[in-house]
């Protein structure tokens, strides 16, 4: 059975897409999807960022000289093993959220480390140094792509601390420091809209794929299912009926084929019309299907009023037994219509079952269960009759001809 969900569920969400959040189930898919993705690049571009991270140490000797020696052990003793660990932790995560905490602890602690160091410099150049953090979360929102709730946390939080960080410098004057907020505010704005617009984007993108999925499965089922009884078409039980034949002949075991035809079905379209035919063939498929319900059994409609089940590894028994519970399932069928019922339904049913090694192929079953059928009409009907089937010990390719015996 498929896992997609109907294409108005998908539909509904493509309405309410600036949630940024799906029901459940799509939720569930999208985030595994979307991390398996994320994994086979991330690796590249967090062990690219932290060698970057760690190329700064030279700028930390060009602008702040005086903390250039405490820069460098921050981030190549402290920084890089925490990076290095997050790097090995990324890929044994579950989820696109622990993924992303482990992305945004690690853009803190980046931020953090220069912009405390910043405090303690006498440098000229402190408010120039610390604008440098706005390449940090560039990279976690717009490389990393971490989800928008999680970049407005982080960016919050790399805002607070450049913020902090320049109010403790007292030669910073009143006009630069307002300038420099009004920097980090419109900056993390820009970015939020970018995080906010890349992950609709790339939901817009799953959901425009899901709903080609749903599109293309239910062509597919189209193309094998009747759709007046949602059973089995003739074309989907042809092409089972070749694969079980296949199955059987590799396994050696028995395939039971019943052919079940309405009795006098012409009488109700002639009396009630079309409309109360087509609700007597949909009974009689509900009948059918909860008589062979193995995830194996093919109940399918091959004809007008002809159906036709398969039962791999079913002998001669359990295919009678099977054919048992049809004729009484079938005879408690009530159809109503206008001023009544439709009287008693029954059916009619030819039963073959071979060992697939020694019959030559699916088409000469078939046949011996069309000819069962047709002995079980001639014969009175409402009743099953299967084909006798006596095979020489080698297949000499002479026709095959059935003696129907009632069941």
């Amino acid at each position: 059975m498929s896992n997609l969900p109907h294409a108005p569920g998908v539909q509904i969400e493509f309405d309410r897409l600036n949630r940024l959040r799906f029901i459940p189930a799509i939720e569930a898919r999208f985030d595994t999807e979307v991390r398996a993705r994320r994994l086979r690049s991330s690796q590249i571009t967090v062990f690219a960022a932290v060698i970057i991270y760690d190329a700064a140490i030279f700028a930390d000797w060009r602008v702040m000289a005086d903390m250039a020696g405490w820069l460098t052990v921050l981030r190549l003793l402290v920084f890089t093993p925490v990076a290095l660990l997050a790097l090995w932790i990324h890929p044994r995560t579950t989820t696109t959220r622990q993924s992303d905490l482990i992305i945004v602890g690690c853009t803190v602690v980046a931020i953090l480390l220069p912009s405390a160091a910043s405090v303690f410099s006498t440098s000229p150049y402190v408010l120039i140094y610390l604008f440098g953090g706005m390449i940090t979360m560039s990279y976690c929102t717009l490389v990393q792509r971490v989800r928008f709730r999680l970049a407005v946390v982080v960016l919050v939080a790399a805002v607070a601390i450049q913020i902090w960080c320049l109010s403790r410098r007292p030669e910073i004057d009143a006009a630069s420091f307002e300038f420099a907020v009004s920097f980090y505010l419109s900056g993390a704005s820009l970015l939020l809209m970018g995080s906010f617009i890349l992950e609709r984007t790339e939901r817009h993108g799953f959901l425009e794929y899901l709903r080609a999925e749903i599109l293309i499965e239910h062509i597919e089922r189209t193309a094998h299912t009747d759709m007046l009884t949602g059973l089995a078409n003739r074309r989907h039980f042809e092409t089972a009926f070749e694969q079980r034949w296949v199955e059987a002949r590799r396994s050696g075991g028995p395939l039971s084929l019943l052919i079940v035809d309405a009795d006098h079905f012409k009488r109700y379209n002639d009396r009630h019309g079309h409309a109360v035919g087509d609700l007597v063939l949909q009974a009689l498929a509900g009948a059918l299907s909860s008589s062979a319900h193995r995830p194996s059994d093919v109940v399918a409609r091959i004809g007008g009023e002809e159906f036709a089940i398969l039962l791999p590894e079913t002998d001669v028994e359990g295919a009678a037994c099977v054919a048992r519970r049809v004729h009484e399932v079938v005879a408690g069928l009530s159809v109503e219509v206008d001023g009544g019922g439709v009287g008693p339904i029954t059916v009619s049913i030819g039963l073959a079952c071979g060992l697939v090694r020694r019959t030559p192929s699916s088409k000469d079953l078939f046949r011996l269960a069309d000819a069962a059928l047709y002995e079980a009409k001639v014969s009175g009907r409402n009743r099953t009759c299967r084909a006798r089937i006596d095979l020489p010990s080698k297949w000499s390719g002479e026709p095959l001809e059935p003696a129907a015996a009632a069941v």
